[in-house]
């Protein structure tokens, strides 16, 4: 495993998705990336990115803690992964709600938006949410 994180720094595009795939299909194992993961949130590549974050989402709820940490990083990019990470473990997430709704006012958009799909795919158990989401915008 430690190989593919490693690999998550390649100059390569493909390298790096392909090592985010690999981690992503190891599982709950794999949980020491999530911080490697994350920190591909800022690639130039949208593949890379999206799938760094379904990766995060395989991994499953052992990750929960370092995605609500994430979803406070100053990078925007970061916030957005963490949200889609979340949302990707559907109802494991239940433990996420309420930083989710916390960044239904995110400054940015694209985090607001994804943390409010988070919240849809987390599905019932996301019921508090309802108010938070009825006041978001989810547009600039």
């Amino acid at each position: 495993m430690t190989a593919l994180v490693n690999l998550l720094k390649d100059p390569d595009e493909g390298v790096r998705w392909a090592a985010a795939e690999g981690l992503g299909g190891i599982g709950p194992e794999a949980k020491s990336a999530v911080a490697g993961l994350l920190g591909l949130q800022d690639d130039p590549f949208d593949v890379v990115r999206t799938l760094a974050s379904r990766a995060i989402g395989q991994i499953g709820p052992g990750a929960i803690p370092e995605l609500i940490s994430a979803l406070k990083d100053d990078r925007a990019h970061v916030r957005l992964g963490a949200a889609a990470g979340l949302g990707a473990m559907g109802p494991k997430a239940r433990s996420a709600v309420s930083a989710l709704i916390e960044r239904l006012e995110d400054k940015n958009a694209h985090v607001r938006a994804h943390s409010a799909e988070a919240l849809g795919l987390i599905g019932p158990e996301a019921s508090s949410a309802v108010p938070a989401l009825s006041k978001a915008s989810l547009r600039d």
